[in-house]
């Protein structure tokens, strides 16, 4: 959604929008041989009504997560390149966001059952980089560009306390 707030597809029908975000996804995913199992984007899937609503993604968290942030880390990074000079610091501040919660899945996802103390210090300190720029950019959508685009609750919330324990057990 955020991909269309900056006007990235140009102006027009969301729906359309998320057919062409689709397209690329699909492409990406096959291209990176990325899993992907979802059949296509939809206002409905992406939670995404209006402009007034928070979106959240719809779709089975445990298949595609992974393969949509991947994607979005790899769209924004061009983005970044693309963009007007007064969006770099909120796009920046996605990207930064999207690397951080990469590399937290993927040491996550690799790890052992029970994390060594490297896994541990790289969840905490991604981790608190995903928080931070969570944040930044939650901040950024609601008081600079006037939309609800960073919902705090349940999820980003629910991450913290991760984070937290993490940090806990680390003393």
């Amino acid at each position: 959604v955020t991909l269309i707030d900056l006007g990235i597809y140009g102006t027009g029908d969301v729906k359309v929008h998320l057919e062409v975000i689709y397209e690329e996804l699909v492409f990406y995913c096959s291209k990176g041989k990325i899993p992907l199992h979802m059949m296509g984007l939809t206002r409905t899937l992406v939670g995404y009504g209006s402009s007034a609503d928070y979106p959240t993604g719809n779709w089975f968290k445990g298949a595609d997560t992974v393969s949509l942030c991947k994607f979005l880390q790899h769209k924004f990074a061009s983005v970044l390149v693309a963009c007007a000079p007064d969006e770099r610091p909120y796009v920046r501040n996605i990207l930064a966001m999207l690397r951080a919660c990469n590399t937290f899945m993927s040491t996550m996802y690799h790890g052992d059952v029970f994390l060594t103390d490297d896994e541990r210090r790289i969840l905490i300190r991604n981790g608190h980089v995903v928080t931070t720029k969570f944040a930044a950019c939650a901040s950024h959508a609601y008081h600079t560009l006037n939309i609800p685009r960073y919902k705090y609750q349940p999820k980003y919330h629910f991450f913290a306390e991760v984070v937290y324990k993490l940090e806990s057990d680390q003393r």
